[in-house]
């Protein structure tokens, strides 16, 4: 059922807020989506084409940013073609945030040498764009 939780609500019905509904009584997690994350400042929400990627951005932004290798096993690579720092967070499947880092540069490296092998989300926010990334750790 927590699977469900974390669908887009938009995209896969209301069985997805039955399933919050009914996990709030067990437990006090929050499940949100990425997609439900507009808030009111020109954002425009879609789905990539790639597996890995759920992405919001400005509708008039050209920066683009890129995160590799994936699977990672010692370090996540950041780059960003804009010119804001970027805000990084990691949260593992539950959606509990494991990591977050701050860089003022348009490159930098995460360390993931101490995070167990998993997936997890990234969520990258730099100037008025973001995207959330799926990635594998593999040691």
């Amino acid at each position: 059922m927590e699977n469900i939780a974390w669908l887009c609500p938009f995209d896969d019905g209301l069985g997805v807020y039955l399933a919050r509904f009914l996990l709030q009584e067990v437990n006090d997690t929050e499940y949100l989506n990425s997609c439900e994350e507009a808030n009111g400042n020109n954002l425009r929400i879609f789905s990539s084409e790639e597996e890995n990627e759920i992405t919001f951005e400005a509708i008039s932004s050209k920066d683009s940013i890129s995160v590799y290798p994936n699977p990672a096993n010692e370090s996540i690579h950041i780059e960003s073609s804009g010119k804001q720092p970027l805000h990084i967070d990691i949260f593992d499947m539950v959606g509990r945030k494991v990591l977050s880092h701050y860089s003022v540069n348009q490159r930098t490296s995460v360390n993931v040498v101490n995070m167990p092998t998993g997936l997890y989300i990234i969520k990258i926010r730099t100037g008025d764009i973001g995207k959330n990334y799926k990635i594998n750790i593999q040691h």
